[in-house]
């Protein structure tokens, strides 16, 4: 009601503020609605099966049957005297008899019980009745415009500018964000604390071709598992933002366009930091190898995927029904993105059916960009079983060879396309977020 009436409406509408409500509460909001009436603003309100106290507060009434016909639109009266005598007028033209009201019955409940039987059909009463009429031409009245009067138009669709817009959407959410420790705060906090439990599991040195494997399964459980935590947290988040705006969209607040890229500008500063924080954990305890580049190449690969995964979970919110069916359909890609990203199936192994979703893949990039660039200029000695001359660690991860570990699928001159890859991917679900939040609507009522 407060944000309704922020707009400084001429007509307030309400559906079933009383809803859910107990009596003492509900009696507190009709009094609320009275007051801003009184206040010279016309406000409507539905209301099923009110109690004496809160019916009798409305002046008038418009009661409808099922299939929208009208029963009766007009007066309470003293008493609910003017429904009453209606009702009752209304029955005896059409040869029936109604009971009459007894004393400390609620008329809602009366009118409701009446207006059930079969026997009398209310509606056509009300079409037939002088009041009907009366209503009817009092609508046809105020269908005809002032001779003096001009048509309200607008010069443009929206009240304010698409600047201010993207101004007004990106503080209200920036200040939806810092003001939301229950999605916020987990996610620092859990970014710290796996950050030491992944790495207390890799503090060891690289000295053989094992050590190297396992490394490299924990680049890809660091990272994947990561994205999946941010992509779940967002789910939930989203969907509630999700409601607000169809009602806001409904009474032409913004545009999709700045609402969406608010989401993009306001998520991406807690991604960063978080993402930062992470990195350094991991770095300050597990043996990696040593370079600002190769901190930062991690970072951007780590970060990209947390990035992605976090909107890929906002749209598919906005995409779906609810959140337990994107929670669901995002179980799935995660299952795809794990099985196809060339870490727990070899790029060469998969079958070429199947070969579609090791490039449609985003992790399959982000794996291969923290691989070569973490091992690149590595120059320790390994021995590779089954071949005679000895490999360097950055020679067997990083080249194009076809003897290599990856056979030659991840090579380090890939590393900038991998960025541009997932650039490409990032831009692509942003797109599709603003396309599901133009076309599709899950309004229930």
């Amino acid at each position: 009601m407060a944000v309704e009436l922020a707009a400084n409406p001429s007509i307030l509408f309400l559906d079933e503020p009383t809803s859910g409500l107990d009596s003492r509460a509900a009696l507190v909001v009709i009094r609320a609605v009275a007051n801003i009436s009184a206040s010279g603003r016309s406000v409507i309100c539905t209301i099923h099966q009110p109690s004496y106290a809160l019916f009798s507060t409305f002046d008038y009434l418009l009661l409808l049957k099922k299939g929208g016909h009208t029963v009766y639109f007009g007066p309470l009266g003293n008493e609910c005297s003017a429904l009453v005598g209606y009702l009752n007028d209304a029955a005896k033209d059409l040869g029936y008899e109604l009971p009459p009201l007894q004393g400390g019955t609620n008329p809602a409940t009366w009118m409701l019980t009446v207006c059930e039987q079969k026997v009398a059909d209310f509606s056509l009463a009300y079409q037939n009745s002088p009041l009907g009429k009366h209503n009817t031409d009092q609508v046809a009245q105020a269908q005809i415009p002032d001779p003096q009067s001009e048509p309200l138009t607008f010069d443009t669709e929206f009240a304010v500018d698409d600047m201010t817009q993207y101004f007004l959407c990106c503080k209200r959410l920036a200040i939806t964000y810092w003001r939301s420790p229950a999605y916020n705060v987990p996610r620092l906090m859990v970014s710290i604390f796996l950050a030491y439990v992944y790495g207390s599991c890799y503090m060891y040195k690289v000295d053989d071709l094992s050590d190297s494997v396992s490394r490299v399964a924990f680049m890809f459980m660091t990272t994947f598992n990561q994205g999946v935590i941010y992509c779940n947290v967002a789910i939930p988040v989203m969907a509630a933002e999700r409601a607000s705006f169809y009602r806001e969209r409904a009474s032409r607040f913004y545009k999709v366009g700045p609402y969406a890229a608010s989401f993009t500008i306001v998520e991406l500063p807690f991604l960063i930091f978080f993402s930062l924080v992470f990195v350094a954990c991991v770095f300050s305890i597990v043996d990696m190898y040593s370079g600002i580049d190769k901190f930062l190449w991690y970072w951007a690969f780590y970060f990209s995927y947390v990035t992605l995964l976090t909107f890929m979970g906002q749209f598919l919110v906005v995409a779906l029904p609810n959140f337990e069916t994107a929670q669901s359909v995002a179980s799935t890609f995660f299952s795809i993105f794990a099985c196809f990203c060339g870490f727990t199936i070899a790029p060469d192994d998969i079958p070429s059916g199947w070969k579609f979703l090791f490039y449609a893949n985003p992790a399959h990039y982000v794996l291969e960009g923290q691989v070569v660039t973490q091992f690149r200029n590595v120059h320790q000695k390994i021995i590779v079983p089954g071949l005679s001359d000895e490999w360097t660690l950055s020679r067997y991860m990083t080249s194009g060879n076809s003897d290599s570990y990856w056979s030659g699928v991840y090579t380090w001159g890939h590393r900038y396309g991998n960025i541009v890859t997932l650039i490409i991917f990032f831009c692509g679900i942003r797109f599709a977020t603003i396309l599901a939040f133009t076309k599709i609507a899950y309004v229930t009522r």
